[in-house]
Order: C-alpha cells, then sequence, then structure tokens
C-alpha cells in the first residue's frame, strides 16, 4: 500500500516550479492555507531529498528510478 504522500510546488515566472515541502516554503498566505489544508487531511508532503531518492523498481523507460517516479510520474525525471 502507498502511503498518503503529496508534492506541492509553486508555479515560477520562468516555467519552472520550486517544491513546498515545509509551512516556512510558503511564500504567501494563500500557500500557508493549502499546505494546512493538505496536512489536514493528513497527507504527508515530500521532500526533494525523498523524493530524489532511487528505489528498486523496474518502471518502462527509466533507468534510475526514484520515489517520484514511482509515486507521481513513472515516466519523466525528477526536475525540482
Amino acid at each position: 500500500m502507498v502511503g498518503p504522500y503529496a508534492m506541492f510546488e509553486r508555479a515560477c515566472g520562468n516555467g519552472t516550479s520550486e517544491l513546498i515541502a515545509r509551512e516556512k516554503d510558503c511564500s504567501s498566505g494563500l500557500e500557508k492555507n493549502v499546505f494546512r489544508i493538505l496536512l489536514r487531511y493528513g497527507l504527508r508532503m515530500m521532500s526533494n531529498a525523498q523524493l530524489a531518492t532511487h528505489v528498486e523498481i523496474n518502471l518502462p523507460n527509466v533507468k534510475h528510478p526514484t520515489i517520484y517516479n514511482a509515486l507521481f510520474s513513472p515516466d519523466e525525471e525528477i526536475s525540482i
């Protein structure tokens, strides 16, 4: 069974995003409110280090799978 993990990102103006893994990473009141709601519903926020951790799993087209691949996007490289 997979746990109640979540990834919360802020869209940046240059087409990239920034991960928000802790409340202190929030840059606005809106982000803090959303973050608190996610926690209230029992979701566990993932950090960059956790998402980038390699796991022993076979995924098509992924040479070195990470937790990010296993939980959120099996065919994308982590870019956060």
